[in-house]
Protein backbone atom coordinates (compact mmCIF):
# COMPACT_ATOMS: atom_id res chain seq x y z
CA UNK A 1 0.00 0.00 0.00
CA UNK A 2 1.26 3.43 -0.96
CA UNK A 3 1.93 6.32 1.40
CA UNK A 4 1.47 9.88 0.19
CA UNK A 5 5.24 10.37 -0.16
CA UNK A 6 5.52 7.18 -2.25
CA UNK A 7 2.85 8.60 -4.57
CA UNK A 8 4.81 11.89 -4.76
CA UNK A 9 8.05 10.00 -5.50
CA UNK A 10 6.45 7.94 -8.28
CA UNK A 11 4.89 10.98 -9.97
CA UNK A 12 8.14 12.94 -9.68
CA UNK A 13 10.06 10.09 -11.37
CA UNK A 14 7.38 9.84 -14.07
CA UNK A 15 7.55 13.55 -14.82
CA UNK A 16 11.36 13.60 -14.78
CA UNK A 17 11.19 10.92 -17.49
CA UNK A 18 9.13 13.34 -19.58
CA UNK A 19 11.55 16.22 -19.25
CA UNK A 20 10.03 18.01 -16.25
CA UNK A 21 12.23 19.55 -13.56
CA UNK A 22 11.40 19.65 -9.84
CA UNK A 23 10.92 23.22 -8.60
CA UNK A 24 9.41 22.56 -5.15
CA UNK A 25 8.71 19.47 -3.12
CA UNK A 26 7.13 19.02 0.31
CA UNK A 27 9.66 17.24 2.54
CA UNK A 28 6.96 15.51 4.63
CA UNK A 29 3.25 14.76 4.62
CA UNK A 30 2.72 17.38 7.33
CA UNK A 31 4.46 20.14 5.37
CA UNK A 32 2.44 23.14 4.28
CA UNK A 33 2.19 24.12 0.64
CA UNK A 34 2.08 22.07 -2.52
CA UNK A 35 3.23 18.47 -2.48
CA UNK A 36 5.10 18.91 -5.74
CA UNK A 37 5.72 21.70 -8.24
CA UNK A 38 7.29 20.61 -11.51
CA UNK A 39 8.24 22.64 -14.57
CA UNK A 40 7.84 21.46 -18.16
CA UNK A 41 10.52 21.86 -20.83
CA UNK A 42 8.82 25.07 -21.95
CA UNK A 43 8.84 26.45 -18.40
CA UNK A 44 5.17 25.82 -17.61
CA UNK A 45 4.64 24.94 -13.95
CA UNK A 46 2.52 21.94 -12.92
CA UNK A 47 1.27 21.88 -9.33
CA UNK A 48 0.56 18.43 -7.87
CA UNK A 49 -1.51 17.51 -4.82
CA UNK A 50 -0.96 13.88 -3.76
CA UNK A 51 -2.92 11.50 -1.56
CA UNK A 52 -1.86 8.16 -0.17
CA UNK A 53 -3.55 4.83 0.31
CA UNK A 54 -2.66 4.43 3.99
CA UNK A 55 -2.15 6.61 7.04
CA UNK A 56 1.58 7.31 7.28
CA UNK A 57 1.64 9.37 10.47
CA UNK A 58 3.26 7.19 13.15
CA UNK A 59 1.40 8.80 16.05
CA UNK A 60 -2.05 8.42 14.43
CA UNK A 61 -4.47 5.79 15.71
CA UNK A 62 -4.89 4.40 12.16
CA UNK A 63 -1.17 4.34 11.33
CA UNK A 64 -0.47 1.81 8.55
CA UNK A 65 -4.15 1.12 7.90
CA UNK A 66 -5.75 1.67 4.53
CA UNK A 67 -8.12 4.60 4.28
CA UNK A 68 -11.83 3.77 3.92
CA UNK A 69 -13.79 4.64 0.79
CA UNK A 70 -15.36 7.58 2.64
CA UNK A 71 -11.95 8.87 3.70
CA UNK A 72 -10.59 8.51 0.15
CA UNK A 73 -13.60 10.38 -1.19
CA UNK A 74 -12.94 13.19 1.32
CA UNK A 75 -9.24 13.27 0.33
CA UNK A 76 -10.19 13.56 -3.34
CA UNK A 77 -12.69 16.32 -2.58
CA UNK A 78 -10.09 18.34 -0.65
CA UNK A 79 -7.52 17.83 -3.41
CA UNK A 80 -10.00 19.03 -6.05
CA UNK A 81 -10.79 22.16 -4.02
CA UNK A 82 -7.08 22.92 -3.54
CA UNK A 83 -6.36 22.43 -7.23
CA UNK A 84 -9.36 24.56 -8.24
CA UNK A 85 -7.62 27.44 -6.45
CA UNK A 86 -4.47 26.80 -8.50
CA UNK A 87 -6.50 26.53 -11.71
CA UNK A 88 -8.18 29.86 -10.86
CA UNK A 89 -4.71 31.40 -10.69
CA UNK A 90 -3.94 30.10 -14.18
CA UNK A 91 -1.72 27.16 -13.17
CA UNK A 92 -1.72 23.67 -14.61
CA UNK A 93 -2.84 21.47 -11.74
CA UNK A 94 -2.83 17.77 -10.98
CA UNK A 95 -3.98 15.26 -8.41
CA UNK A 96 -1.94 12.12 -7.76
CA UNK A 97 -3.65 9.10 -6.21
CA UNK A 98 -2.96 5.42 -5.66
CA UNK A 99 -4.32 3.37 -8.54
CA UNK A 100 -6.31 1.03 -6.30
CA UNK A 101 -9.86 -0.02 -7.19
CA UNK A 102 -11.51 2.53 -4.86
CA UNK A 103 -9.54 5.56 -6.07
CA UNK A 104 -9.90 4.45 -9.70
CA UNK A 105 -13.68 4.26 -9.31
CA UNK A 106 -13.83 7.64 -7.56
CA UNK A 107 -11.95 9.20 -10.49
CA UNK A 108 -14.00 7.31 -13.09
CA UNK A 109 -17.26 8.57 -11.54
CA UNK A 110 -15.97 12.17 -11.80
CA UNK A 111 -13.95 11.96 -15.02
CA UNK A 112 -16.16 14.27 -17.10
CA UNK A 113 -16.00 17.00 -14.44
CA UNK A 114 -12.25 16.53 -13.92
CA UNK A 115 -11.66 16.85 -17.67
CA UNK A 116 -13.84 19.97 -17.84
CA UNK A 117 -11.85 21.52 -15.01
CA UNK A 118 -8.64 20.70 -16.82
CA UNK A 119 -7.22 18.77 -13.87
CA UNK A 120 -4.57 16.19 -14.63
CA UNK A 121 -5.08 12.98 -12.63
CA UNK A 122 -2.17 10.61 -12.03
CA UNK A 123 -2.85 7.09 -10.79
CA UNK A 124 0.07 5.17 -9.28
CA UNK A 125 -0.10 1.38 -9.39
CA UNK A 126 0.35 0.14 -5.79
CA UNK A 127 2.13 -3.02 -6.97
CA UNK A 128 4.58 -1.65 -9.54
CA UNK A 129 4.76 2.09 -8.85
CA UNK A 130 3.98 2.74 -12.52
CA UNK A 131 2.15 5.99 -13.20
CA UNK A 132 -0.55 6.68 -15.74
CA UNK A 133 -2.42 9.85 -16.63
CA UNK A 134 -6.11 9.11 -16.20
CA UNK A 135 -7.57 12.57 -16.89
CA UNK A 136 -6.38 15.85 -18.32
CA UNK A 137 -3.37 16.72 -20.43
CA UNK A 138 0.16 17.53 -19.29
CA UNK A 139 1.63 20.90 -20.25
CA UNK A 140 4.32 20.81 -22.93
Amino acid sequence: MLTEMEVVNAVERYLHGRGFVTKERAPTVLSRGHDLVMESRSGTPLIVEAKGQVCSQPNAARFGQEFSRTQKEGHLARAIVLMMRSLSRGHYSAIALPGDSVDEQLVKDRKVALDRLGLVVFLVDPETGNVRVDAGTLPV
